[in-house]
C-alpha cells in the first residue's frame, strides 16, 4: 500500500474522475518504488519532500504514459530530479 494516497495523487494531477483510478494506484506504486530503489526513504510518516517527488513523479508518469505517439517521451523534469536529488542518500 503507497504512504501517498491516490486522492492526494489525483489531486496534485488534476485527476476529477474515478475511472482511472486503478492506474494513478499503478503509478504511484511506480514511482514510490522508483524512489525507494535509488536510495529515498518513502516510509510513513513521509517527509515532505519525498512527498512531493513522489506526487511529481507519479504525475508525470501518468501525464506522459504513452511508449511512443505523437508526441515526444519526456524525460523527468529538472525540478523533480532537484527534489529526488536532495533527498537521496546518494547523489544522482
Amino acid at each position: 500500500m503507497p504512504v501517498v494516497s491516490v486522492a492526494e495523487a489525483k489531486k496534485h494531477t488534476r485527476i476529477d474522475f474515478n475511472e482511472d483510478d486503478d492506474l494513478v494506484l499503478t503509478y504511484l506504486t511506480a514511482a514510490e518504488g522508483y524512489l525507494s530503489k535509488i536510495g529515498v526513504a518513502i516510509v510513513a510518516p513521509i517527509d515532505p519532500v519525498a512527498r512531493q517527488a513522489v506526487l511529481m513523479l507519479t504525475a508525470h508518469l501518468y501525464n506522459n504514459r504513452e511508449a511512443a505517439g505523437e508526441v515526444n517521451v519526456k524525460e523527468i523534469p529538472l525540478g523533480l530530479r532537484m527534489f529526488i536529488q536532495s533527498i537521496r542518500k546518494e547523489a544522482l
